[in-house]
């Protein structure tokens, strides 16, 4: 359990530096500095873990059913 209690803290840290800095490069830089696109597919990928990691066993599937239609309103609006 402990791992977990520490994987979930690391996360959390993880989530806010990129939130602050996501923030911070707006107000003072008017916009992501060259060469970090990758930051905002981590900053979503760690709050899609977050997202998971937080939420009951039970209720996961709620999240994968959403995803799922989330995906087929993506898939209808291409066409």
């Amino acid at each position: 359990m402990k791992v977990y209690e520490n994987c979930t803290s690391a996360l959390w840290i993880l989530y806010a530096l990129l939130w602050c800095g996501g923030v911070a490069s707006y107000l003072f830089l008017g916009g992501p500095p060259a060469g970090s696109r990758w930051t905002a597919p981590s900053f979503l990928f760690g709050a899609a873990l977050l997202t998971v990691c937080l939420t009951s066993p039970g209720q996961r599937w709620q999240l994968a059913a959403a995803g799922i239609i989330g995906m087929a309103a993506e898939f209808a609006s291409l066409r």
